[in-house]
């Protein structure tokens, strides 16, 4: 961890090794470089993505499919998220620059594409604040406190809301620990759970599933996937926070490598947990976390009823401050994915792919103040129209949601992941700490396995049961003989983003003319000097002749990027 001094002096440039070079190298860039603040660790990387990645909402989601869930989670470890973390490790080293996923996208396939991704990449988390975590938030109040009424979920998904962008506004050393404090409740949560999990089976037994429960499907394949893979990203998000990282180019590998151990453990775990303990009768999207947190914590004080689950004394307590854990470790997921999100697309602001308002930090906080706020908006908007429109049906607004959610960030990846093949041929010389293994064709193989995985669960989420002999029996619950219905919940969302995306590029246009303007003065003050000297029989300075190309791999981007 960094003294204090460290974590409150401005960003300096590197010194050690080649001198950097910034792949976003406006005039406003520099500007608004002087606010940022080195104050993420070594630990507080690894905690972001842990908090990133294990996420509370969706356990009920994939354990919703039976035993087969559990199946295709190794099958995902291994075939996408190990080549996912190899490429993370990859980029989030060699081009360690604030927006991260942005940067790569511009320098590989050129600023308009960034653009576009950066609106989708930010977008995507105030939609997922709005719907399935405010939704299994409100579950977990009404399931162990008040059952709320329509007008009450209003008021607790506002609360919810903009508590979670008081804590993205806050400076990043204060606000990177919501993310770490809720990583840990989480973590604790889960390991909690699953040994009241054993505690259970030595009292009450267990539901149980035999061997052949286990075997993969196509069908439950095509369901399962799009939320396994939603569940396992987060990798990249830290390097959208690179130069307020202490040492992105050792802290990084070391961040991916503990929180993917992580991952796999507080993933597995508590699914085969809940296949354990609840019938097949009780797995529902938004309940199946909290019915079966219920139900076991009956070890403590409790019965089980035909109708469902009685809590007394200590089992009651325990419950409650469970609940509790739940809602806070829901919140810490929307803020940190926020902190990384919210920070790309005000990078993609300051470097002309979105309107410049975006591209302002706090000079106090150093935080992306408007863009915050906007995130706030935008997930108010959503709450308010969603429940509006599905009249408090909460499974087809956590239906809805989550498609949306998955959809739009998986394409999302289909941008990001590429970009580590082009990058290792367009800019061979950068220096990387860290490479993928096995040469090229680790990393054809790491590329080529994640961009295809995003692929198809961008079509599997799009049109569920593609493939299967009667897709419509793979709609998701809420939308039950509603195919049209549900498509165009997710495909007008997906195009009015990508238009968005479009759009804020256009915005960025004077930023982008100011910068070509500077770069020609610059030149031009530079030709002038080389001038003056020659003139007068010296030779040239060394800042004269390295005034003539400014940000030398930046400048090129330029060229190739718009």
């Amino acid at each position: 961890m960094p003294h204090a001094n460290e974590s409150e002096s401005p960003l300096e440039q590197e010194t050690a090794g080649p001198a950097v070079i910034h792949a976003v190298d406006t005039v406003a860039a520099s500007e608004e470089r002087s606010k940022f603040r080195r104050s993420l660790g070594r630990w507080d990387t690894a905690f972001l993505m842990l908090a990133a990645i294990i996420v509370l909402d969706t356990l009920g989601a994939v354990s919703s499919y039976g035993a087969q869930a559990f199946t295709w989670l190794i099958v995902m470890v291994v075939f996408f998220l190990v080549p996912y973390g190899l490429i993370t490790a990859e980029l989030g080293t060699a081009f360690a620059e604030e927006g991260g996923p942005y940067v790569w996208v511009k320098l590989a396939f050129g600023r308009a594409a960034a653009a576009v991704v950066a609106t989708m990449y930010w977008v995507d988390n105030p939609i997922w604040l709005a719907g399935t975590l405010s939704i299994t938030a409100m579950a977990a109040f009404s399931t162990f406190f008040v059952n709320l009424s329509l007008a009450w979920e209003y008021v607790f998904g506002l609360v919810f809301i903009w508590a979670g962008i008081a804590s993205v506004v806050m400076a990043l050393k204060f606000g990177k620990w919501v993310a770490t404090i809720g990583a840990a409740i989480r973590i604790f949560l889960i390991a909690f759970f699953t040994v009241t999990v054993l505690i259970y089976a030595g009292e009450h037994g267990l539901h149980g599933f035999g061997a052949g429960g286990f075997k993969p499907t196509w069908l439950i394949f095509l369901a399962a996937a799009p939320i396994l893979i939603f569940n396992l990203e987060g990798f990249e998000l830290p390097s959208a926070a690179s130069e307020e990282m202490v040492n992105p180019r050792r802290d990084v590998p070391f961040a991916i490598l503990r929180s993917g151990i992580g991952t796999l453990l507080f993933y597995g775990i508590p699914v085969l947990a809940i296949l354990l303990v609840l019938p097949p009768s009780r797995l529902s999207n938004v309940g199946g976390f909290l019915d079966a947190l219920q139900q076991v914590f009956v070890v403590y004080g409790g019965h089980l009823t035909s109708s469902g689950v009685v809590l007394t004394g200590a089992g009651t307590v325990l419950a409650d401050i469970a609940a509790i854990g739940v809602i806070i470790g829901l919140l810490s997921s929307a803020v940190t994915w926020l902190i990384g999100s919210d920070r790309a697309q005000a990078v993609a602001g300051y470097d002309g792919a979105a309107p410049r308002a975006f591209g302002y930090f706090s000079k106090r906080l150093g935080t992306p103040i408007v863009v915050n706020l906007v995130s706030g908006l935008v997930s108010t908007i959503v709450l308010i129209l969603t429940l509006q429109l599905t009249s408090g049906n909460t499974a087809k607004y956590f239906s809805a949601t989550l498609g949306v959610v998955i959809s739009m960030v998986t394409m999302v990846y289909l941008l990001i992941f590429p970009s580590v093949i082009k990058l290792r041929y367009s800019h061979p010389d950068v220096p990387r700490p860290y490479r993928i293994p096995f040469g090229k064709v680790g990393l054809w193989t790491a590329g080529i396995l994640t961009t295809a995985w995003c692929a198809l669960t961008t079509i599997a989420i799009i049109y569920p049961g593609i493939g299967t002999a009667h897709p419509d029996d793979s709609l998701p619950e809420g939308f039950e003989h509603q195919r049209l219905e549900y498509t165009l919940s997710q495909v007008i969302p997906l195009l009015v983003m990508i238009l968005i995306g479009l759009l804020f590029y256009a915005l960025g246009a004077k930023t982008r003319r100011q910068t070509a303007r500077d770069a020609v003065s610059s030149q031009a003050v530079a030709g002038e000097a080389v001038a003056g000297e020659a003139s007068s029989g010296e030779a040239p300075s060394s800042e004269a002749v390295a005034g003539e190309a400014p940000s030398g791999e930046a400048s090129s981007s330029e060229a190739t990027s718009g």
